[in-house]
Formats: structure tokens, sequence, C-alpha cells
């Protein structure tokens, strides 16, 4: 048996605005959102014998909106580190959700009308080849790299 243990921790502001997204009315515990980027999430982490984390780092959404998420996600990587627990950093490649800056894009993958395909509510799935989206993700596959 090897000697990694991951866990995959959905936390932050980010999370919640996805779930609120796709289950509008379900309710949501903002606390234990929040406690994934604290000292007291990293003990728990700990105390659980893990030794690995998987944060989202994007969720998807345009920079502007997504800039806290980013500052967080930075800030828990620190502190995790410096726990010696190591950081995997995701990024939504899939789909992007149609809001500020994003509402304009045209990158969205189309069926075989040339439609755009939906993903959730106000989400839609993009199309891997646009180089304009590859751009988009390459910036922040570097930043979560960098940190």
């Amino acid at each position: 048996m090897g000697q990694d243990r991951i866990l995959a921790l959905w936390g932050g502001r980010g999370a919640r605005q996805i779930l609120r997204l796709r289950f509008p009315r379900a309710l949501i515990d903002d606390r234990t959102f929040d406690m994934v980027y604290t000292e007291e999430g990293v003990e728990r982490v700990r105390a659980m014998g893990f030794n690995w984390v998987c944060f989202m780092a994007s969720w998807g959404f345009a920079p502007e909106i997504e800039t806290i998420d980013w500052e967080i996600f930075l800030r828990a990587v620190r502190l995790y580190h410096a726990a010696n627990l190591r950081i995997i950093g995701g990024i939504q490649v899939s789909n992007y959700v149609i809001q500020g800056s994003y509402s304009d894009k045209t990158w969205q993958a189309l069926d075989a009308w040339g439609h755009p395909i939906p993903f959730h509510q106000d989400r839609y799935y993009a199309c891997w080849n646009d180089p304009a989206w590859i751009e988009e993700i390459q910036s922040k596959i570097r930043v979560v790299i960098n940190a």
C-alpha cells in the first residue's frame, strides 16, 4: 500500500456559489465550507491521517468574480504547506459560468447544429480547442503551479 492519503475538500465561497447555482433551494453550511481554509481545517485533515489535499482553485467563474477565491486558495496553500501537507489545485476546465466578463465569450462547445451546449443553469461546456479558452486555462494553471 502507498503512503499517500488524498482528500478532496470543497470549501470557500466558490464551492458555495457552485452549489447555489446547481441546487438553489439546498441549505449550505457556510461555517463548514469556510473551516476548510483555516488552522482548524488543517488539524482535522491531519487528525484523519491525510497527507494530500485537493482544493478547487477555480470553479469556472470570470476572473473578476473569482479574485477573492484565488486569494483564499493561495492562503490555504501556504497554511497547508506550513503543516507539511501537500496540495493539488483543481481547475474547472470543461465548463464555465456565464457571468461577468465571461458573458460575451464565444468559446462554448457547440452541438451538431451550432448551438452552445449547456452544462447546468448559467453554465456552458467550453470548447477545448478554442485558443482563447486554452489561454485562459493555461494562465490559471500557472497560478496553481506557482502556489
